[in-house]
């Protein structure tokens, strides 16, 4: 299909601003301002933007949710009535963090998103409908789905018909002609398309040798990888490199500036106040306190309270609270959370 992408992984995301349409293999979904979609592993797809239309979106590699989850290729994520406008607002609230603390990048940046990557994740397992396809269904074209998650996990192995067929219990031969029945391309074209999708993420984003990019694809030389990729490319690895845009130190600081901004401003409507520990995958139990009266006083430098952001000080709930506290106990100090927020 042109256009369509076939995803490797997962990706969650939400439409920042405008409208943008999401295609699937036989539907468009159209997401407004707000709006949450999820795209599966294997799913084709493609986005389409209308005017002024921003999206982000966070994919995980499947080699990544494979260290995370068992099964990982059997299990799918699907938005229906039963994920709440809550969980909603807390999936969008997350995300929105995560690529906001992308763009500000400071020294405790990586070590934000990792913990954010992870509630996220744990967010979608815990109030994000999922199916799984039991192991034991997996017949014909889903051996071949098997095999093409084992290649997209293993890409950068030496790989060989005879191991996959192997791996799914059948012969060389069926396997081959199952494979090109289903995906109208065979086994090596599937393998190297593979390769040169990886590879060509490395040839953008790092400044790593052609040598060491062939090798950590699955190449067995630069050679090989060069004439591989000029087959698919109808260009050598250098000159897809050379071909990105050549932008000046002042032109690039001036560019990176105005969409920073930009996007933060965006995406803060979007920010919440929310947990920002991970959560306990067990559920909360809920636990009678009985309180007794006494005459002793609280000694204020040892008792803060908590309230959040400094924009609750607003709510009437927090402040009629506050003033029982402070009448009632004595406690005058008030910590609030990050009062210079995003």
């Amino acid at each position: 299909m042109p256009d369509f992408k076939r995803l490797n992984g997962l990706m969650i995301g939400f439409v920042i601003k405008g409208e943008a349409h999401i295609y699937d293999e036989n539907n468009m979904t159209q997401c407004n301002s707000g709006d949450i979609f999820i795209i599966n592993h294997r799913d084709l797809y493609r986005f389409q933007l209308q005017q002024e239309g921003i999206i982000c979106y966070i994919q995980f590699q499947m080699k990544y949710l494979a260290d995370k989850f068992d099964d990982v290729h059997c299990l799918y994520f699907h938005l229906t009535d039963a994920t709440t406008t809550k969980n909603i607002h807390q999936l969008r609230n997350i995300m929105a963090r995560l690529v906001s603390t992308h763009i500000r990048h400071n020294e405790l940046s990586k070590l934000t998103e990792q913990q954010l990557v992870i509630q996220l994740l744990m967010h979608m397992i815990h109030y994000v409908p999922r199916t799984y396809h039991s192991n034991q269904s997996i017949l014909n074209d889903d051996k071949v789905n098997q095999v093409c998650d084992y290649i997209e996990l293993h890409f950068h192995e030496d790989l060989s018909l005879s191991e996959l067929s192997e791996y799914v219990g059948w012969s060389e031969s069926h396997l081959s002609k199952k494979f090109t029945e289903s995906l109208g391309v065979g086994f090596q074209h599937f393998l190297n398309t593979t390769r040169i999708e990886h590879a060509k993420l490395d040839l953008t984003y790092t400044d790593e040798t052609i040598t060491d990019i062939a090798l950590q694809n699955g190449f067995s030389s630069a050679a090989s990888f060069a004439r591989t990729f000029k087959h698919f490319t109808h260009q050598t690895p250098k000159q897809y490199r050379g071909d990105r845009p050549a932008i000046t130190e002042n032109q690039q600081s001036a560019q990176h500036n105005y969409h920073d901004r930009e996007l933060i401003l965006l995406l803060n409507d979007y920010i919440e106040e929310m947990n920002h520990f991970i959560e306990d995958i067990e559920k909360m139990n809920y636990k009678e306190i009985a309180f007794k009266p006494t005459n002793q006083q609280l000694n204020q430098f040892n008792h803060i309270i908590q309230v959040g952001y400094l924009r609750n000080l607003l709510n009437t709930q927090y402040q009629s609270q506050l003033l029982t506290c402070h009448h009632d106990f004595q406690v005058n100090e008030v910590l609030a959370y990050d009062v210079m927020p995003y």
